[in-house]
């Protein structure tokens, strides 16, 4: 006996399109293409332009945000709507930036020019924040970036390398230092800015090796070697320690996650050898650098952080005002200008008090929130692989934050907000495992109709 059921109907209809709509959608698209690789390009040009610490190059960085975020302005205005991702870190972003305007009209900060001056140099990371979370709400968009930043990451590795190994003492042989320099490495100035690009660009290219197989998988997975060779013979401590920590939270993640996954343990382990070999059978100027004490003066600062912070607990002196406000809170003597903390966490504390530190933490559990959900998710491998290089990256900087002030280097801070927006963001598609259906040998088939419009 057949059981019978109500039959569907389902009618296939041709929408007609105005020629202003049907102009509009290729219009779209070519700005979505015009945006992404003008992220990419802004983040790799504020690299190479000495990691935009010139005020040249952060003008240029600055004028090339802005015609980015013209560009996604034209293509909400095309669309006829505001589209942005459900990101848990924009609202955290905006409040930041809230109360650094609150600190310039209303006089709170200690200095008007040089709040103004530093909340400007934060134009580029704003809005690569902002794109970046559409963006890489879509998986090959994504794995793109971590494709071109993982070769990127390569030359600029090789080439540092090579200049330190020939003994340049002038970026890209032609441009001599800044008398604030303290050693050139690479297009950086600063080792240990340069160490903190590394240390996000490695785990990148870890990423899209194991996306990767044959050939391409090895080239990558060298690429990643060189990048952390490089960091060692960089000398840089701070970029030691963030290599030690992401390679710990990368290791944690792993046992964390499925079986299969834990046989890169097998790499981790053989990257942790490349670098104690490299340590042994470095120049005596590395293991010279990792026990140097002469820098001691950072322990006084940080004490003298402490008591600027008790002055103004709350919101602080101002964004960007701590080598304005410093010299009169300073313990020690010395002939030098001190021009940062050497810590981003105390001179946030002091700049913005505890309001920014607890803006700031509600940005990174947004980060570490979404990204864990992310990675554990089960069923998606790309997506987990992604995000899982991106996290390890910001692990990396944080790390290197306690020591440093990469989070003030204009090109640095841009690649760690992008990452961030890359591990937070949600996938616009989820991936399901596909489903089986059976039916019934008497349930009757749906009727299709198609209707012509």
């Amino acid at each position: 006996m057949h059981r019978y059921r109500e039959s569907q109907f389902v009618i296939d209809m041709t929408v007609t399109q105005s020629p202003s709509s049907s102009s509009i959608r290729p219009t779209a698209e070519w700005l979505d293409d015009a945006i992404f690789y003008g992220t990419m390009g802004l983040l790799m040009s504020g690299v190479l332009l000495f990691g935009s610490t010139e005020g040249w190059g952060q003008f240029v960085q600055r004028t090339a945000a802005l015609v980015l975020f013209a560009l996604w302005g034209m293509r909400q205005y095309l669309r006829g709507e505001i589209e942005l991702p459900r990101s848990p870190l924009y609202l955290p972003a905006f409040t930041f930036v809230g109360i650094i305007v609150l600190q310039f009209i209303t006089g709170a900060t200690g200095y008007r020019y040089a709040t103004l001056e530093e909340a400007l140099n934060l134009i580029p990371a704003g809005v690569l924040l902002l794109l970046s979370g559409g963006i890489f709400s879509r998986r090959q968009k994504l794995h793109d970036l971590v494709l071109v930043m993982a070769i990127f990451g390569f030359c600029i590795a090789l080439f540092a390398l090579t200049q330190d190994l020939l003994g340049a003492d002038k970026i890209y042989w032609l441009v001599g230092p800044r008398e604030d320099a303290i050693s050139i490495y690479g297009p950086y100035i600063n080792r240990n800015h340069y160490a903190g690009l590394m240390e996000m660009l490695a785990p990148l290219a870890g990423a899209a090796a194991f996306l990767e197989c044959g050939a391409k998988r090895n080239l990558l997975l060298f690429a990643a070697t060189m990048m952390v060779v490089s960091i060692v013979f960089s000398r840089s401590r701070g970029g030691m320690l963030g290599l030690a920590v992401a390679m710990i939270f990368l290791s944690m993640m792993l046992f964390r996650m499925t079986r299969r996954y834990r046989t890169l343990l097998l790499t981790l382990a053989i990257a942790a050898a490349v670098v104690v070999v490299v340590l042994l059978l470095a120049n005596g100027k590395t293991l010279q650098r990792l026990t140097e004490t002469q820098d001691h003066y950072r322990l006084a600062i940080y004490k003298d952080c402490i008591g600027m912070w008790l002055h103004k607990p709350l919101f602080g002196f101002g964004w960007g005002t701590f080598p304005t406000i410093y010299p009169e809170y300073r313990s020690f003597f010395t002939n030098l200008r001190v021009n940062h903390a050497h810590n981003d966490y105390l001179e946030l504390l002091v700049e913005m008090g505890l309001a920014g530190i607890a803006i700031v933490g509600w940005f990174l559990i947004g980060v570490f929130r979404e990204g864990f959900r992310k990675i554990l998710t089960g069923n998606d491998e790309k997506g987990t692989v992604l995000t899982l290089g991106a996290l390890t990256g910001v692990v990396a900087l944080l790390a290197h934050s306690a020591l440093d002030f990469n989070l003030h280097i204009a090109a640095n801070a841009a690649m760690f907000y992008v990452l961030c927006s890359a591990a937070a963001t949600p996938f616009r598609h989820r991936v399901r495992e596909p489903e089986v259906t059976s039916f019934e040998e008497d349930e009757e088939e749906p009727i299709i109709v198609n209707s012509p419009a």
